[in-house]
């Protein structure tokens, strides 16, 4: 872990150069975008096959969609 101190002479510019660095490595940003792409021209069917590979959830088309009572009892 890298240690700053306020008193040391460059401890501004050591400040902004933590502040700019990526909080995740690049390859992530392309592949979220990846799925982000698909779920918006596939809809249900790409957050099924997503909810599989990541979750290995079984899901089927018929059942993810949430009723109004179900949010509305979540909510409570």
């Amino acid at each position: 872990m890298k240690e700053l101190c306020y008193r040391d002479a460059d401890f501004a510019a050591q400040l902004q150069k933590l502040y700019r660095r990526p909080s995740y490595p690049a390859e992530i940003e392309s592949s979220v975008r990846g799925i982000i792409d698909a779920v918006r021209s596939e809809g249900d069917a790409a957050l099924v096959r997503y909810a599989k590979e990541f979750d290995h959830a079984e899901l089927a088309l018929d059942t993810i969609r949430v009723s109004d009572a179900e949010i509305a009892a979540a909510a409570k």
